[in-house]
């Protein structure tokens, strides 16, 4: 057995037991091949110089985003008020507002589904037995429109960097943001490539939506992984393709 054979069978060897071992490569520029990275630094050299970043699903906030790009007006959309304090000490700090709604593909009344200690993984759809819930689940009415509803006519600065974690419901922010997205340069959106929610989109439903809406996927920040080691989901970053690019 060679090095490579070994150390391909040492990997997989430890990963059945839970632990994923990586060669420490130094990378040039300060940036390790193979890996990924949620990290200001990191996220500034895209070169985007958004007027507003527009975070669906806030939860307790993306820090990183917003301490990649400081001066940007913070547009924090998040219809749970067990978020409330997180996003109340957010706009304590920099200008922004908050709005109390969800988003999708049309105006209406839907139920998520809350998980009792984790309101981070709150979803419009039920979690298939890949991705379980890990406690009590109770459902609750809220609104939602679109995003065009809630972004026209209030001024926000442009560009838009527009960063989407909706926990199965992503294509449903897109298919009503067809104005949105007219004016924004980047989209940040966390996309299922596994089957995760029961009705909610394929990987390619939504790589497709945005190649139509004129985004071309440029980065990967995050990836996600099930106990099994599949790949669940990506943080993937998507960039306004230039005039005939």
């Amino acid at each position: 057995m060679n090095r490579a054979q070994f150390a391909y069978v040492a990997k997989r060897t430890l990963l059945r037991w839970g632990w994923r071992v990586e060669r420490n490569i130094a990378a040039q520029r300060g940036w390790q091949h193979g890996r990924t990275y949620w990290d200001p630094e990191y996220l500034r050299r895209w070169g985007a110089r958004p007027g507003t970043i527009i975070d669906v699903g806030v939860g307790n906030g993306t820090p990183q985003l917003y301490e990649a790009f400081p001066d940007a007006y913070l547009a924090l959309v998040e219809p749970l008020a067990e978020f409330g304090p997180a996003i109340a000490s957010i706009l304590a700090r920099r200008p922004g507002v908050l709005f109390p709604t969800a988003v999708g593909a049309v105006d209406e009344e839907r139920d998520v589904f809350v998980e009792r200690h984790d309101a981070q993984r709150t979803s419009f759809y039920t979690r298939h037995a890949l991705e379980p819930a890990r406690d009590v689940v109770s459902r609750r009415r809220i609104p939602v429109t679109t995003l065009d509803s809630l972004v026209r006519g209030r001024g926000l600065p442009t560009p838009f960097l527009l960063k989407i974690d909706a926990e199965g419901a992503e294509l449903d922010v897109i298919r009503g943001a067809a104005e949105t997205l007219r004016d924004t340069e980047f989209v940040v959106a966390e996309v299922s490539v596994l089957d995760r929610f029961a009705g909610g989109h394929t990987f390619a439903d939504f790589v497709a939506a945005m190649a139509e809406a004129g985004f071309a996927a440029r980065d990967i920040l995050g990836i996600g992984r099930a106990d099994t080691s599949e790949v669940t989901f990506l943080d993937l970053v998507f960039r306004r393709r230039a005039a005939g690019g």
